[in-house]
């Protein structure tokens, strides 16, 4: 595991700040959200990820959102790089360089060209020169303007030599590639207009006259739903002009969300309608990705295509009181999680996978936690498959938006990280139902510190069935506050009313800032797989059993879902722990992203429970037939 030193090594604040992510992608210091352009460069074979960065800050402030930039060859072990793009004062970037995507080029164009929103206000400090911008950015037509306090444009950058191998100096291209949002909404009401027009992202790459680029923007209908805006372009250069509305690729007009639910007890609020929490009315950082699926058609071995649709809906409508968006703390807290579609079709097909009342699958929640937000796919190819990176926000301070930027700190100069990256597939089961999978990519691994070789503990081997409500037993190999577990659960035999088998993440009870909004209530933190109603959650808890193991009528926060191999009584667990950070992989292919804060050797257990032990809730015994973990090191080369 990471030492004291090793993490003094990476930066003044990881040694003063326990929960501060070692392995995670992040700066060494600022505000980090949504990952704008990953990319493979077969050239050097690295991947590179670019993400939404304040470096002067930890909170995100107009006229200083800038795209960051690090580059890694296995996506576990990165290395920063200069900052990308920064804002230009006066022109159609200055208020922010906003998300988009890094697009690949075809022979004759250049290596690689970024595209993204930039973003300029209608006045003060962060408004659009005039003299600066003209002729390149004239005023938006009257027809054309949202009516936001921001105008948003679709901008291209380029190397600055064609030649770098480190993709570290670009050139922005004088004039938008898209200037302004289409002048009026297809079928609109009086009055009703576009809800924004940002987060470009290329799904169609260009292969000649009859197959041209195409890239969809995120939008939605002011008092509607969210939708994606699509283009296309026949130039081969992605960055160059002759990009043409096509119309509406997709939208929620319609969509019925069901099963899929944010729950908080105690003193939190009930959160709004499922269905304006999950389809939003604004659609922010699509993006759509070709899979072919695994395990063919009914076990026939026939692999099917398939398009995954996938966006962010917004605003954020969290479950907390006061204004949207607001956590403890003053903290910012999207609460609308990303969803997604599978539409099932041939690659390359024009058109197919855009019908979302069509889809084979969804809309369904990406990811089961509370924290994972605009999420992106890798482009360029590459050895990892279909890669996906998410933003992973903080569930507690220094947060939230504000026109001035407060300073850095030691003790916490730092919001937001990437989350791990995750190798996406389609898998299908005997049932011929197509199930989306994630998983860690591979080099994850790469970072475990020791193998766990000896044979594990006796009482472990005597104990492969935990008693239920008996003294939690630790899994072997674990260590420190970063670990890489591998477990196994299964539901006791038929007849019995087991509750629950999980994991402690924190059996102290620390009053850690993810408690409820305006309490202080110390809680311990729990993995957790309830038998009888086929979920997986964290679970915060105020009181712990007398035997160490969570007392379930103490429970003030949760967040999960259905999980597949949950309900099916056997499910394979990979939890990975980076700090604060939770990431938690189903085998039956789902994920939970979640926080929980509170590192450090002092708050790690309790007298009844070991830190990283497991336990049994129930009448019966629960066979736990694999546990074992693994102390993780640094993600930022060898320290």
């Amino acid at each position: 595991m990471a030492t004291p030193s090793q993490r003094a090594r990476l930066g003044a604040s990881w040694a003063a700040c326990p929960d501060k992510p070692a392995f995670h992608l992040l700066p060494v210091s600022g505000w980090v959200n949504d990952p704008n352009g990953l990319v493979w460069d077969a050239r050097t074979a690295r991947f590179h990820a670019f993400y939404q960065h304040v470096a002067s800050s930890p909170a995100w402030a107009w006229g200083h959102l800038a795209w960051g930039h690090a580059s890694s060859a296995d996506l576990a072990t990165w290395t920063h790089e200069p900052v990308a793009l920064a804002p230009s004062p006066g022109g159609p970037d200055g208020a922010g360089c906003w998300s988009g995507c890094c697009v690949p080029g075809v022979p004759g164009t250049p290596p690689f060209t970024l595209l993204f929103t930039g973003v300029s206000l209608r006045d003060g400090p962060h408004a659009r020169d005039p003299a600066a911008c003209h002729p390149h950015c004239p005023p938006v037509p009257p027809a054309a303007d949202l009516g936001l306090e921001q105008h948003e444009c679709q901008l291209a950058a380029v190397l600055v030599d064609a030649g770098d191998l480190h993709l570290r100096a670009w050139q922005k291209r004088a004039a938008p590639i898209i200037p302004h949002a289409p002048p009026v909404v297809p079928g609109a009401v009086a009055g009703q207009g576009w809800a924004g027009f940002r987060d470009p992202f290329v799904f169609q790459r260009w292969g000649g006259e009859d197959r041209p680029w195409r890239l969809v923007v995120g939008s939605g209908r002011k008092g509607g739903r969210g939708c994606l805006l699509g283009y296309a372009s026949t130039n081969p250069d992605p960055g160059g002009a002759g990009w043409v509305f096509e119309g509406v690729s997709c939208g929620g007009e319609g969509v019925v969300v069901g099963g899929v639910e944010m729950e908080w007890v105690g003193s939190r609020p009930s959160p709004p309608s499922l269905d304006a929490i999950d389809v939003g009315e604004m659609w922010e950082c699509p993006f759509i990705a070709r899979l072919l699926s695994s395990g063919g058609d009914g076990g026939s071995g026939t692999s099917r295509a398939f398009t995954l649709v996938c966006v962010s809906p917004y605003p954020r409508r969290g479950p907390s009181s006061g204004a949207a968006g607001a956590g403890a703390g003053g903290g910012w807290r999207p609460a609308n999680p990303p969803i997604f579609w599978l539409c099932e079709g041939e690659e390359g097909e024009e058109g197919v996978g855009l019908d979302l009342a069509a889809a084979a699958v969804g809309p369904l929640r990406l990811d089961l936690g509370d924290t994972l937000y605009a999420p992106t796919m890798a482009a360029g190819g590459g050895p990892h498959g279909s890669v996906m990176m998410g933003w992973c926000h903080e569930l507690r301070g220094l947060c939230g938006e504000g026109a001035g930027p407060p300073a850095l700190a030691p003790a916490r100069d730092y919001a937001g990280c990437l989350t791990l990256a995750r190798a996406l597939s389609v898998r299908v089961g005997a049932d011929g139902r197509p199930r989306l999978h994630q998983e860690p990519v591979a080099g994850v691994a790469s970072l475990r510190m020791v193998l766990t070789a000896e044979p594990p503990p006796a009482a472990w081997a005597l104990g492969t069935r935990l008693q239920p409500g008996g003294r939690p037993l630790p899994v072997p190999g674990a260590a420190g506050d970063a670990v890489d577990f591998e477990l196994v659960f299964e539901k006791p035999a038929a007849g019995t009313s087991a509750c629950c088998t999980g994991l402690w993440l924190r059996p102290g009870l620390v009053a850690a800032g993810d408690a409820p909004p305006g309490t202080a209530t110390p809680t311990a933190v729990a993995l957790l797989a309830h038998w009888s109603t086929g979920r997986l959650e964290v679970a915060h808890f105020t009181a712990l059993t007398r035997s160490g193991c969570p007392d379930m009528g103490a429970v003030v926060r949760r967040v999960g879902g259905v999980c597949e191999g949950v309900v099916g009584g056997r499910v394979r667990l990979r939890v990975v722990v980076d700090h604060s950070v939770v990431e938690v992989f189903a085998g039956s292919g789902e994920a939970l992203t979640t926080r929980v804060y509170g590192s450090g050797a002092s708050n790690a257990t309790s007298p009844a429970a070991p830190r990283w032990s497991v336990f049994s809730l129930g009448d019966s015994p629960a066979p736990v037939p694999e546990a074992a973990g693994w102390a993780m090191g640094v993600g930022w080369g060898k320290v």
